[in-house]
């Protein structure tokens, strides 16, 4: 496996989060970097392979903010998940997720 290729997002001054699992739900956060999405493919694929369970693709999708569409094509060719935009965040676990540069009146989601 590639190392150091999964950056993800710098959250505290210390702190850098790349993924967070719970139960049978993951996150995987990172940079609009078309390798790091590769390493998050290979990781996905390893998993499944190791573990025989399989990502529901029908249920998982892929939340960008601020990519240009010719990213979005590419990382939609290799994962074949729905892509939606984050204009206004997400919930997640109960933790409101949003962009650097939210905005309360943006009327966009998926």
């Amino acid at each position: 496996m590639d190392v150091g290729l999964i950056i993800g997002c710098k959250v505290a001054r210390n702190c850098t989060l790349s993924h967070i699992l719970f139960i049978d739900d993951g996150l995987c956060i990172g940079e609009v970097e078309y390798d790091e999405w590769v390493s998050f493919h290979k990781v996905l694929e390893n998993f499944s392979k190791d573990s025989s369970l399989l990502i529901n693709k029908i249920k998982t999708k892929i939340i960008l903010y601020d990519v240009e569409s010719k990213l979005i094509r590419e990382i939609l060719l290799l994962f074949g998940v729905k892509i939606c935009p984050m204009f206004i965040g997400l919930k997640y676990l109960g933790y409101n997720l949003k962009p650097r540069n939210y905005k309360i009146n943006t009327r966009h989601g998926c």
